[in-house]
């Protein structure tokens, strides 16, 4: 699963400008994942340091596109 899911976004990272709607939809996806990957690890008993760090890293992997693509980027070339 997780190579099927490697794939789609080495395809998706290829031509971003044409998959924008995939990318935004993974980027929900990563969002809203994170706290219910936590309350999955909760519920089921996992250690606390396990909940935080699969939270985390399913902030950080929607977060920092999300970053990303709402940054404003500059029209004019550098000189």
């Amino acid at each position: 699963m997780l190579l099927a899911f490697g794939s789609l976004i080495w395809v998706v990272a290829s031509d971003v400008v044409r998959y924008q709607p995939v990318v935004i939809t993974i980027i929900t996806i990563f969002l809203i994942g994170a706290p219910v990957s936590y309350l999955i690890d909760a519920t089921v008993g996992l250690p606390s340091w396990w909940c935080i760090l699969d939270f985390t890293i399913c902030l950080l992997a929607g977060g920092i596109p999300l970053a990303l693509y709402l940054w404003p980027s500059s029209s004019d070339p550098v000189a």
